[in-house]
């Protein structure tokens, strides 16, 4: 059970906290020049933003608590670090 941002055994004590996790579902331009190149009808043909860790905001780019998330749903649908798509 939920309750309050922590998840909640049997007892209600807090046995460990909430941890929101995802992957990016789009794109995240590098600034507004970038928006205004874009063509609308042309997939991931921007340049992303990145942030001053080096991390590129790209489709499928993920992070939790402990970082990035590197695994399998990354490595199928995200991009590589020259910004091309692995998803068919």
């Amino acid at each position: 059970m939920r309750c309050g941002g922590r998840r909640r055994g049997r007892s209600g004590s807090a046995d460990r906290a909430f941890a929101p996790q995802g992957l990016l579902p789009v794109q995240l331009p590098k600034d507004m020049e970038t928006v205004e190149r874009q063509k609308e009808d042309v997939p991931f043909d921007m340049e992303c933003y990145q942030d001053e860790e080096g991390h590129v905001y790209d489709f499928g780019f993920g992070m939790d608590y402990n970082g990035t998330i590197e695994d399998e749903r990354v490595r199928r649908y995200g991009a590589d670090r020259n910004g091309h798509t692995h998803q068919q």
